[in-house]
């Protein structure tokens, strides 16, 4: 147990440092790319980008996911799964291209025609990629996965801001996405040894689990992507783009935080199944570290909306300011809950996490279609945040009878940070208005996060000292932090 969970505890401190280092690449494009383009071609970027993904979430069987599931897997399964992925990015190509001059008819612009032909040959392209780099995450080798993604994210990096000095217009999102995916497959051969054959000896296996994986992925889609063809289609691409990019901002603590721990801890639980007692002590600590990082990270992007996208964004994006202080609460209670999905996984039932996200698809849309004619984007927002509100209870709930918690342990894991998260957003509200006086944006923000981060330590340090220091995310903080500490001093002298 104790060597998966160093692995664990490894894999994931890689993914956050990818996600760390894919942030800070994207804030600087983002910076940029706002200064060079308007909302409205991201909201033409985000109407293709609706229509494209119904089609790749349609296919998607997340044969990955099934390879890291099954515990005794052959070089079949892994070239089932990549001639299977083939198949599917050939026949959803074809079909976008098909599809390209309807969704231009039906969003009104001419525009989205050719923006879906070159998209489609990134997702052709996309299909090739080598299936041997899933190996790096069933082995929780995730320093190889990082160079894989970060390389990705630096030539798309370059690409679009390149085409963006050039021509200023919706092309530079368009070519620097696919020239990620372009990326992606030759780099997968380059950096993983393994030569997948076409083959359908492994289908039963994979499709017993990724059946459900993907009814999973269609309902996921329709509770992320709803709001891309509702927004958009009521609201036109301008409300529809100044949404897009509050919700990339805003969602920092579930986008940057939890997915990477997620992508760590799924192949970790599958190996702890065989000890329950094991499997719910690693969940509980998990579950700690994402709430004590990621829920001050979001409601402090809440608290500091203003002065953000005044600085990342420019006073053209100001409209995003209530859009963002709204999708911030709904990134922060997100955060808190997605990793539940890797349990489910880890569990063998994905079936279950669609019959969840299907009661969200319930609630979600009427909502949707009642909010964004009277508030546009912000109506957009507060419907995102009420069906997630719903959700959120009913995932605890199913989560606390399959691995037999307790609201009480998941409340021990939680109250410190909430109650230091709380005090902090008060102490840097009242900082931010102060400040406001005397400073412009940068060094106003930068004030406002030094004294939010300074109040939030004391306070949840005071509170777990204050409760007899029990174990939890600040010991196992504390832990790490004097490891790396003690073999630094080591390392120096010898």
């Amino acid at each position: 147990m104790h060597e998966i969970n160093h692995k664990m505890a490894k894999g994931a401190a890689w993914m956050v440092i990818l996600k760390v280092v894919e942030r800070l690449i994207g804030l600087v494009s983002m910076m940029i790319l706002a200064r060079l383009l308007i909302p409205a071609d991201y909201g033409l970027m985000a109407m293709a980008w609706s229509i494209i993904a119904v089609l790749e979430v349609m296919g998607t069987f997340r044969f990955d996911l099934a390879i890291i599931q099954i515990k005794k897997v052959v070089d079949y399964h892994y070239d089932t799964a990549w001639t299977y992925t083939i198949i599917v990015a050939i026949v959803t190509s074809l079909i976008l291209a098909l599809l390209a001059l309807p969704a231009a008819h039906f969003y009104n612009d001419h525009r989205l025609e050719y923006i879906m032909y070159v998209l489609a040959i990134g997702t052709f392209a996309q299909g090739f990629e080598n299936i041997g780099v899933v190996a790096f995450q069933k082995d929780i080798n995730l320093k190889l996965d990082f160079i894989f993604q970060v390389t990705k994210k630096v030539v798309s990096f370059a690409v679009t801001i390149g085409i963006a000095i050039v021509y200023k217009n919706y092309w530079a999102l368009v070519i620097g996405t696919v020239s990620s995916r372009f990326v992606g497959v030759i780099f997968s051969y380059m950096i993983h040894p393994y030569r997948p054959k076409f083959s359908l000896a492994g289908g039963s296996d994979l499709f017993h689990f990724s059946k459900w994986m993907l009814i999973n992925n269609i309902m996921i889609f329709i509770n992320n992507r709803s709001v891309d063809f509702i927004l958009g289609k009521m609201a036109g691409p301008g409300a529809l783009g100044t949404y897009s990019m509050a919700n990339e901002i805003a969602n920092l603590p579930t986008t940057e935080l939890v997915w990477p721990i997620g992508r760590a801890l799924f192949p970790g639980y599958v190996k702890l199944l065989h000890d329950m007692p094991a499997f719910r002590k690693s969940f509980l600590n998990a579950l700690g570290l994402i709430i004590t990082f990621a829920l001050p990270v979001g409601i402090g992007i809440a608290v500091l909306s203003e002065p953000l996208i005044s600085i990342l964004l420019g006073q053209k994006w100001a409209g995003a300011v209530r859009v963002m202080q709204i999708l911030a609460v709904y990134g922060a209670i997100r955060a808190c809950y997605t990793s539940l999905g890797s349990v489910f996984l880890a569990l063998g039932l994905p079936k279950l996490i669609s019959k969840l996200a299907i009661l969200n698809i319930f609630i979600l849309i009427p909502i949707l279609f009642w909010a964004v004619p009277l508030w546009g984007a912000v109506g957009a927002a507060l419907s995102m945040l009420a069906a997630l509100i719903v959700q959120f209870n009913f995932y605890y709930l199913v989560l606390m009878k399959k691995i037999k918690l307790n609201f009480l342990q998941i409340f021990a894991v939680a109250w410190r940070p909430l109650c230091a998260t709380l005090i902090m957003a008060l102490v840097v509200d009242l900082t931010n208005r102060t400040t406001m006086l005397y400073y412009h944006n940068v060094w106003q923000l930068l004030s406002c996060v030094a004294t939010g981060i300074v109040v939030y330590v004391f306070f949840i340090l005071f509170l777990w000292k204050l409760f007899g220091s029990p174990a939890g995310a600040e010991r196992l903080i504390l832990d790490f932090v004097k490891s790396r500490i003690q073999r630094f001093q080591h390392q120096t002298v010898t």
